[in-house]
């Protein structure tokens, strides 16, 4: 089974606030000065999980949820 409408809106709103919070502390690699933390949001997730967050189950969404916390917490 798939995540629910609202899990899939509760986690983007969650990506969007770390995305937010991220915005202009990721320091710069390579020849990127400005990172786009949004993207670096979901990059992270999709790379902890494995596998795109609408392919998880509701089941997982807490662990989905900590995850986001956790690289907003500690940008990289």
């Amino acid at each position: 089974m798939s995540l629910s409408p609202e899990n899939i809106k509760l986690i983007q709103a969650k990506v969007n606030e770390a995305g937010d919070a991220l915005k202009d502390h990721l320091p710069p690699i390579d020849n990127f000065v400005i990172r786009n933390s949004y993207a670096h949001c979901w990059s992270k997730l999709r790379s902890h999980l494995g596998k795109s967050y609408k392919d998880c189950n509701d089941e997982d969404v807490v662990n989905i949820l900590e995850t986001i916390e956790y690289y907003k917490n500690n940008p990289e």
